[in-house]
């Protein structure tokens, strides 16, 4: 990580410079001499510049652009949109990048994009800048302009030398209007065993309040917000899922159900209630939450068309009772976005899969999302159970375009073939799914239940449909895994490649036929 100078931020100064006077010398001194980079056109400079790298951890162009910034007036003019464009905490030290933006609010509208980490430990081994006089007064000149009323409490507290972090992120947020992207690695904060929410989420509670926040901005650029979760649960997050103007929200390690016989779902809708928020794209990752707060979360997008949530159990705690979790199945979780829902990913971690109940799968039907038209999910949330493998065609949505999905070794009864519902639909696919176009079927190399699946017959089925029927495979084990080392044990033959239902004659593939 660059060690940045106080100076650096801002890397040129508000100051007027003294221009020194040219004189004839120095023209004739410089008629002779080579170009440099100071001679390119403003064009040029701008074309070289989209060749530096982004700004991520191996390689990002930070220095470069500070380094250009402080030359003269002119490159920090070409620079300053990029430099300031994104602040990451992982590269800036907080209060330099505040003093600079709450001393010039040109600066703090490039502000577009901004990645913070808080908690314990969070940059431990970062030393801290000391404020001096003069940049404590710049923190208060500013948040006295921005019109707030407790603007003087908040100047005490983001000039106390040993100010937590996260709180010098809030301000940083607050000065900046144009922001359109957050991300947010939640952590603990707190002490005495007692954890506190964070001031980023008090700002989204200004801006929803019916009291006037001052001259503060009120999210109005905001269009994605992801947050990984650690210590905040959805009634600290409800303020943000109001923004109106949030289109993309990504959530992951989030774990919500009901406990003590509270009704969680019932106080979170009174803080997100149906239909507050445009919010189109929804990720839940690696999570669980009880249907019925799920619900809550799906109900409250007007117009929702992308869902995605993969589900774990690695991050419940003694607390979690699978008796606690209502009755609620997925499929009713999410109709009330049956209409407008053009995408949908379902997948599960082993441990959920055995555990969690049938209501946890897409059990029931999709018939009813009459905008579906992208699936991916285990064959085995899909499919259902032996008994009801062959209504698969009449599971699925009728708009369903591509359908990816993953065969695992937990298939179910030794009677059951995970693969009978892919082969009554090649045959019922004209009337059940007529725009179907494609099918992804990926599989472990390795069953544990010592069975064999007909993955050759099924490709030669869909040989005969217009549909893509693409073959590939999930590797579970490295190299040194051979059948050797597992004699006994059943395994299904996949090819090294992908193989297609248009390639399926050129290829031989091991099946009970």
């Amino acid at each position: 990580m660059p060690n940045f100078s106080d100076c650096d931020f801002p890397p040129l100064r508000q100051e007027s410079i003294p221009r020194k006077r040219r004189t004839d010398a120095d023209v004739g001194r410089a008629s002779g001499a080579p170009a440099s980079i100071t001679d390119f056109p403003n064009e040029l400079l701008l074309a070289i510049l989209q060749y530096l790298p982004g700004i991520d951890l191996d390689n990002f162009q930070l220095p470069t652009l500070v380094s250009l910034s402080r030359v003269n007036r002119r490159f920090h003019n070409l620079v300053a949109a990029e430099l300031y464009a994104t602040y990451n905490s992982f590269f800036c030290e907080p209060y330099l990048f505040l003093r600079s933006i709450i001393s010039n609010a040109d600066l703090a509208r490039r502000v577009r994009h901004v990645d913070i980490t808080y908690g314990e430990n969070a940059y431990e081994q970062r030393k801290r800048y000391v404020a001096n006089a003069q940049d404590k007064k710049a923190i208060k000149d500013g948040l006295r302009a921005s019109g707030i009323a407790d603007w003087k409490t908040l100047a005490s507290l983001y000039n106390t030398d040993h100010v937590e972090l996260e709180s010098i992120y809030a301000a940083i947020i607050m000065q900046t209007p144009k922001i359109a992207s957050m991300i947010v690695h939640d952590g603990w904060l707190g002490s005495y065993g007692e954890s506190r929410n964070p001031d980023w989420v008090d700002l989204f509670r200004r801006a929803n309040s019916r009291t006037s926040p001052g001259l503060m901005h009120k999210f109005e650029n905001l269009q994605s917000l992801t947050v990984e979760l650690l210590e905040l649960k959805l009634i600290a997050l409800a303020p943000a899922l109001r923004t109106p103007s949030l289109r993309k929200l990504t959530l992951k390690g989030l774990v919500e159900f009901e406990y003590g016989g509270k009704s969680v779902a019932q106080v979170i809708r009174k803080l997100i209630p149906s239909r507050c928020n445009n919010i189109e794209e929804l990720s839940i990752k690696q999570s669980i939450l009880q249907n019925d707060i799920l619900a809550v979360v799906v109900e409250a997008s007007q117009h929702l068309r992308v869902f995605s949530y993969d589900i774990t159990l690695d991050n419940v705690g003694e607390a979690f009772d699978l008796g606690q979790l209502g009755s609620k199945t997925l499929i009713a979780a999410l109709e009330s976005q049956s209409d407008s829902l053009e995408s949908l990913v379902f997948l599960k971690d082993r441990g959920a899969t055995e555990d969690l109940p049938p209501m946890f799968d897409l059990c029931g039907s999709l018939r009813g999302f009459s905008s579906l038209a992208h699936l991916k999910c285990q064959l085995e949330s899909i499919a259902g159970d032996g008994n009801s493998a062959a209504t698969l065609p009449q599971r699925l949505p009728p708009a369903l375009k591509t359908m990816s999905v993953s065969l695992s070794n937990q298939s179910g009864p030794d009677t059951f073939d995970p693969l009978l519902g892919l082969k009554h639909l090649s045959s019922s696919y004209t009337t059940r799914t007529p725009h179907l176009q494609e099918i992804r079927l990926v599989a472990e190399d390795i069953v544990y239940s010592g069975r064999f699946y007909d993955y050759a017959g099924t490709v030669a089925l869909f040989s005969r449909t217009d549909i893509k029927f693409i073959l590939g495979r999930n590797v579970l084990f490295d190299d040194s895994w051979t059948p050797q080392r597992t004699a006994g044990w059943g395994f299904h033959a996949v090819p090294d490649d992908e193989v297609t239902s248009e390639s399926s004659g050129e290829i031989s593939l091991y099946s009970n036929n």
